[in-house]
């Protein structure tokens, strides 16, 4: 399975996630990258590339996979002293098999990378597209490790949800000299989940499955003085259907408040329209006006996010053209991806030298907002379509 930018946005659905997962991410498309450049030698010529600003130096195959192998490795360290302090046998489980598939994978690109710096071919002959599958595997290995962390954690939160559901069977089914008991344990149960969902939302990256679920948090938790009084009614009045009525309804309106909050953590909300998908053009622009003369003392730190989605797009659409085409947006690739990583250099040096970055960056994106590249983004999507 390849884990493109769009697998990556629909499983992603928390920014400590995908915060992560960007320099790694990076780091791959950058291999990706090098690999395609140093496959072709004539692509310099073709796109006209300019040096790199001074001091800088182009990564080789071997040197690159080595970073991404230590960024892995400290991933799996500390995933596996997240199992280890774990009482939860299945994330244990998974998480031990998530970092045992992402070292295999790690060692096969670091096997791949020497192959492919010293020119030994493999059975199958081509050591390219098997190094830029072990990359990719790579990322996919990375971020199964996070999804199980984070499949945890939901889990976590759904056992608080589980506990209020018991609690309000408990105060349903409760005597008057269990009623005072049974409701303390409902309402700590309430504000815990509460809590919880409340820091939960503040790292969700969906701005609907957000607002939902803390509206049907407040809905569970102003229902609690509602069930209160019901069941003090009730057990006053036992015949009265009213009052038994009311209390039925109070109860429904809690279950129906936990079921959807069920709903928002594992599937998000069924009804949400999709939101609007930032437009190749419109990611370029927005790279471009990030970096400008104006805005780039003062960079956000989505920007890394930015580039790297520019970045993936643009091999995306490489990796199914053809001629000329491919061979600009990988060499424009090459120099975004290569004046990204001087930007990690740059950043505690004079102010002088950390602006030149975003001029190269600049310089690197500016031919694919051109014409011609925009009639072939367009050609190879619609024939990824039909």
């Amino acid at each position: 399975m390849d884990v493109s930018h769009g697998l990556i946005a629909k499983l992603v659905k928390c920014k400590s996630i995908k915060n992560a997962l960007t320099p790694i991410s990076s780091q791959v498309s950058l291999l990706i990258i090098i690999v395609e450049q140093q496959d072709h030698t004539a692509l310099a010529n073709k796109a006209d590339l300019t040096t790199l600003p001074a001091g800088s130096s182009v990564l080789d195959v071997t040197s690159c996979a080595a970073q991404l192998a230590d960024a892995v490795e400290n991933l799996v360290k500390a995933g596996e002293r997240q199992g280890q302090s774990s009482k939860d046998e299945e994330f244990v489980s998974q998480m031990s098999l998530a970092c045992e598939s992402l070292t295999v994978a790690c060692n096969q690109l670091t096997i791949l990378a020497q192959r492919f710096n010293s020119g030994i071919t493999t059975k199958s002959g081509n050591v390219k597209d098997s190094l830029c599958q072990a990359a990719k595997d790579v990322l996919q290995g990375v971020l199964k490790v996070f999804l199980v962390l984070d499949d945890h954690h939901v889990r976590h939160i759904l056992e608080k949800v589980d506990f209020v559901l018991r609690n309000v069977t408990d105060v349903i089914r409760a005597s008057k000299s269990e009623l005072v008991q049974a409701f303390k344990s409902l309402t700590f149960s309430v504000l815990a989940l509460k809590a919880e969902l409340k820091k939960r939302c503040s790292n969700l990256l969906s701005g609907a499955c957000r607002q939902q679920i803390l509206v049907w948090s407040g809905v569970l938790q102003n229902s609690v003085a509602s069930l209160s009084l019901a069941t003090q009614t009730r057990l006053k009045y036992k015949d009265n259907l009213a009052a038994k009525a009311s209390q039925e309804s109070v109860e429904h309106e809690m279950t129906e408040a936990c079921q959807k909050i069920r709903q928002l953590l594992l599937t998000g909300p069924q009804d949400e329209l999709e939101e609007e998908l930032v437009s190749f053009v419109g990611l370029v622009d927005t790279v471009m006006e990030s970096l400008s003369e104006v805005n780039r003392l003062t960079l956000s730190s989505e920007v890394d996010s930015d580039i790297t989605a520019l970045v993936q797009h643009s091999m995306g659409v490489a990796h199914l053209a053809t001629g000329s085409y491919r061979d600009l947006v990988v060499a424009c690739c090459h120099r975004v991806a290569n004046a990204q990583m001087q930007a990690f250099f740059l950043r505690l040096r004079p102010v002088a030298s950390f602006v030149l970055v975003p001029e190269y960056t600049i310089g690197g994106t500016c031919p694919l907002n051109s014409r011609e590249f925009k009639s072939a983004f367009s050609n190879v999507t619609n024939e990824r379509a039909v």
